[in-house]
């Protein structure tokens, strides 16, 4: 049985509703990056989990040197049409090995962490993405911000884009969010699930140190505002090795 997030990110419905997180958002969010970082023009980066590779394509328009990974079979073959000599895209599991103390970025972007049950299957990926990691590379996680979530969620809300009505329905369980979406397209009703683990901002510090990746920026949002930790939408950190 597939996990929800096979299932649920290799739809049209994904992109159908999350239709604002386009190509000119994350234009807009690498140039902020890579500023307010100061990467070099000469570094290699990994977008893990890069889904349609809106983050890759927009570092390689600056002429970087990017590899995409993502679970999703179907998304990799519609990014294979991009490839070109510094620009690569590869069907893998964040949870296994990839190119060890390799890349001088490597990005998790758009809360693609924290979908899995078991505490050694988080384990596994953290140190997976730690290993891309190059001594003295950097490592950038962008993930929803707990206490701004539990303040401000909507427990039911509808949506009607690309010609599908989205009903979602989310709750809080424990340390999780949950959403159920259904997908109403003329008299069919498809269902899918979301599930991410709703983390302190000292889960990840802690979860990463094991593997040898220390926090020295955090940013709040996606105009990489001051980080607070009450009212920031976004928890953006930023590890070094």
């Amino acid at each position: 049985m597939k996990e929800w997030f096979e299932e649920w990110f290799d739809t049209a419905f994904y992109y159908n509703l999350y239709y604002q997180r386009n190509e000119h958002e994350a234009d807009a969010f690498v140039a902020r990056l890579v500023k307010a970082l100061e990467i070099p023009p000469s570094s290699r980066i990994l977008d893990v989990a890069c889904g349609n590779g809106r983050h890759a394509l927009a570092f390689n328009q600056l002429g970087y040197d990017v590899t995409g990974i993502d679970l999703s079979f179907n998304k990799t073959r519609e990014n294979l049409r991009f490839e070109k000599e510094n620009l690569h895209f590869y069907r893998h599991d964040m949870r296994q090995l990839f190119r060890i103390n390799y890349f001088d970025v490597v990005l998790n972007l758009f809360t693609s962490f924290g979908y899995f049950k078991s505490h050694y299957d988080e384990l596994n990926a953290a140190a997976a993405i730690a290993a891309n990691v190059k001594e003295g590379g950097i490592f950038v996680i962008d993930y929803l911000n707990t206490a701004y979530i539990r303040k401000h969620l909507l427990s039911e809300e509808q949506i009607e884009t690309g010609g599908y009505l989205f009903l979602i329905y989310k709750k809080l369980e424990d340390h999780w969010i949950s959403k159920k979406i259904c997908v109403i397209e003329e008299d069919k009703c498809s269902i899918f699930h979301e599930k991410v683990r709703l983390y302190q901002i000292q889960d990840l510090v802690n979860l990463f140190s094991q593997f040898g990746l220390n926090v020295y920026k955090k940013f709040g949002s996606y105009q990489l505002d001051t980080y607070d930790p009450e009212h920031s939408e976004r928890m953006i950190l930023v590890f070094k090795k």
